[in-house]
């Protein structure tokens, strides 16, 4: 009866945690990847709209005078719809990836690393999403006390945040992050 209740735990003695070292290597990876592709977008948009970086500066400068035209206007509208486009376009990368049958982005499968469930278990997309939320706390924090007008504090409780949750694994026995104990994450070797 005891054999019938108890589910057998998989891979669970197999499971090595993803060192800090790994993590940052796959972290710096990734961050590689998506500058690069941020590059090519933004330069891309540049070159087809014919604007270069003065001009797009005296554009904002334009909009902020009210002193601006349409092609100005539609310019910068294009500019923030391809940067949410790009924003957009990470939050997906970290998300899908790591909940793909790989379950890695490709920084971190480059050293080897994946993200999973404590058992081993991919995530779900659901689970990756919110995994990349949790890392993104720090920037909502800061976005919400600008919002609210608490602009000089902002910055400060952004930073804490991000630095606690990047060297968390160092001291953590699981080594997760922040953002992987609120998601129930955890990075193992693969």
């Amino acid at each position: 009866m005891d054999q019938i209740l108890d589910t057998p735990e998989e891979n669970v003695s197999n499971l090595k945690f993803a060192s800090w070292g790994s993590r940052l290597g796959a972290a710096l990876l990734d961050g590689l990847i998506i500058v690069a592709v941020f590059a090519i977008v933004f330069f891309s948009f540049v070159a087809a709209v014919g604007l270069n970086f003065l001009e797009s500066l005296q554009s904002i400068q334009s909009l902020t005078s009210g002193q601006s035209d349409g092609a100005v206007i539609a310019g910068f509208a294009g500019l923030i719809a391809v940067f949410l486009v790009l924003v957009i376009g990470v939050i997906l990368y970290y998300a899908l990836m790591e909940s793909s049958k790989g379950q890695a982005t490709l920084g971190k499968k480059a050293v080897g690393i994946i993200v999973a469930k404590e058992n081993g278990d991919k995530l779900t997309f659901i689970n990756a999403l919110g995994r990349y939320f949790a890392k993104a706390i720090g920037t909502g924090i800061s976005w919400l006390l600008t919002l609210i007008g608490l602009v000089s504090l902002a910055p400060v409780l952004s930073f804490v945040y991000s630095l606690l949750n990047y060297f968390w694994p160092l001291w953590d026995k699981k080594n997760q992050a922040l953002h992987d104990k609120i998601a129930k994450t955890y990075v193992f070797k693969k």
